[in-house]
């Protein structure tokens, strides 16, 4: 199998980046081949330009970075986002990777003014971790942070995601962490 990572967290010692090092272990132990976009290290420009909006695209310094981001899409059988939530949302760099990388003409276009989607036969993997308990996220917020991750790669063509949460990440004990990667590393593992 072919998994993409998308990965956004700046700062390499958070538990996400443990996370994702859980993730890649486990992901690996099945010779299965992993990309991972870093946006954070890679100084990934988030901010969707005029240019790009109306524009020419191709004229962007970033333009074959962009290509590349959309390659590694349409290359992964599965794409894995990992992301603490902040503010009931994503990271503004993740957000604004979904704003440039999955672009009309790639990821959707528009047949009869619906969208037609072009990231078919593909499967999601969403890693969130939270510092809200599970009972606010849940009842208080209506998933709305996983939601619309879910409808933003629906909208693209997957449908079929399986979602791992982590509540009150700051608040648990080392014990329920090491318990967590545990679980994250069997999930990398069963991906096959």
């Amino acid at each position: 199998m072919n998994i993409l990572i998308i990965y956004a967290h700046p700062n390499e010692e958070s538990f996400c980046s443990a996370i994702k090092k859980k993730l890649v272990e486990g992901i690996k132990e099945n010779n299965n081949t992993v990309r991972i976009h870093d946006l954070y290290s890679s100084n990934f420009n988030p901010i969707l330009s005029k240019i790009e909006l109306i524009g020419d695209p191709k004229t962007l310094t970033d333009y074959k970075a962009i290509l590349n981001y959309q390659l590694d899409i349409d290359w992964a059988n599965i794409i894995a986002i990992i992301h603490p939530s902040w503010w009931y949302g994503v990271p503004a760099i993740l957000k604004g990777y979904f704003n440039r990388v999955l672009a009309e003409g790639f990821a959707f276009t528009f047949e009869d003014d619906k969208p037609d989607p072009k990231l078919l036969n593909k499967k999601g993997f969403l890693i969130q971790t939270f510092d809200a308990t599970e009972e606010m996220e849940k009842e208080l917020f209506s998933e709305v942070t996983s939601k619309s991750i879910f409808y933003t790669w629906k909208y693209c063509g997957i449908e079929d995601w399986q979602h791992k949460a982590m509540f009150r990440v700051n608040f648990v004990s080392h014990e329920q962490r090491i318990k967590w990667l545990e679980e994250i590393y069997v999930i990398g593992k069963s991906i096959n």
